[in-house]
């Protein structure tokens, strides 16, 4: 098993930033059996990990306790943004994550981003700590054109968002690309 902890970024992505910078061909981030904790980004975004066009799999690790307290800053675990990037949560956590604004656990923002939390994930004790109506997504804020999230046998639970969507807060920007939001099993 392996750790990323309690590093420090002053911009963005505290432990890990991933940049694939290609609508064609995603850069790819795979955490497996390990654990990003104790991160944070002090005046940006993404406490633990920061992706833009990414395909991302977390298997069997957890990503906890970090941090993008600044107000007004978004995903104290995970930051998502760009086309097509996805983030597959398999048996895993991200809990204990906080944020000034908006996705204390997951923020992600950008056209057809796929988000898949399955196979006894946890999506907990994460929290938006800023009072005014940024405060979203207290465990997951997904926003763009085309947006899915699928939930599989999984828990979001005890997450906080001072406005709404304490659990998950889902919207698609679009009249004629439907976003989804599926909870199965």
């Amino acid at each position: 098993a392996s750790t990323v902890s309690t590093n420090t970024s002053v911009n963005y992505g505290g432990a890990i930033y991933i940049d694939g910078n290609s609508d064609t061909d995603q850069a790819r981030l795979t955490i497996t059996d390990s654990r990003v904790n104790n991160n944070q980004a002090t005046t940006h975004n993404g406490g633990g990990i920061w992706a833009d066009q990414t395909l991302i799999t977390v298997v069997n690790s957890t990503v906890d306790n970090n941090r993008a307290a600044t107000a007004g800053r978004f995903g104290g675990g995970i930051y998502l943004t760009g086309l097509n990037t996805t983030l597959t949560l398999d048996h895993s956590s991200v809990s204990r994550n906080r944020v000034g604004r908006t996705g204390a656990g997951i923020y992600a923002s950008g056209n057809y981003i796929q988000m898949t939390v399955r196979n006894g994930s946890t999506v907990d004790g994460n929290e938006s700590t800023e009072d005014n109506d940024g405060a979203q997504g207290g465990g997951i804020y997904l926003s763009g054109v085309g947006v899915k999230l699928n939930i599989a046998d999984s828990s979001i639970s005890n997450n906080i968002a001072e406005r709404f969507g304490g659990g998950v807060y889902l919207s698609n920007n679009s009249n004629t690309v439907p976003g989804q939001l599926t909870v199965n099993r």
